[in-house]
């Protein structure tokens, strides 16, 4: 088995604050940068809940904007705005759109979309409970 080098991943542009990472199936990365520090936000929302007796609602993710690029040896792709999820998965299908989903959704809850790939919605799709 042959080793690569690695590869130091580029910083967030300013503003910006990386938020989840995805392997795609075509070997790149997913970078998913949002407009808010959602990880600290969480984990700040998490002590206190953890502390004391707490009411305060999670931080809502949605309303964060979302940049999605690609990182492979030759750098880092560039950037599509894309809506967000609770618990997002992404990949990137072979003709190019993209696929997000939501790992936990609620019964009826839109929990997935298919992107095309400047990352316009191309259709939605729903978790039905039956």
């Amino acid at each position: 088995m042959r080793s690569t080098p690695a590869l130091a991943l580029p910083s967030a542009p300013s503003g910006w604050f990386d938020y989840r990472y995805f392997l795609l199936s075509a070997g790149e990365l997913a970078i998913l940068r949002t407009d808010r520090d959602l990880v600290a936000e969480y984990d700040a929302w998490q002590k206190t809940a953890q502390s004391e007796a707490c009411n305060a609602p999670m931080p809502d993710i949605r309303t964060a904007k979302a940049l999605l690029s690609t990182f492979n040896e030759a750098g880092e792709g560039s950037s599509i705005e894309i809506p967000l999820v609770r618990h997002p998965v992404v990949d990137r299908l072979p003709d190019g759109r993209w696929i997000l989903a939501s790992a936990r959704a609620e019964k009826d809850e839109q929990n997935g979309l298919i992107l095309f790939p400047d990352g316009k919605i191309s259709r939605s799709l729903f978790w039905v409970m039956q």
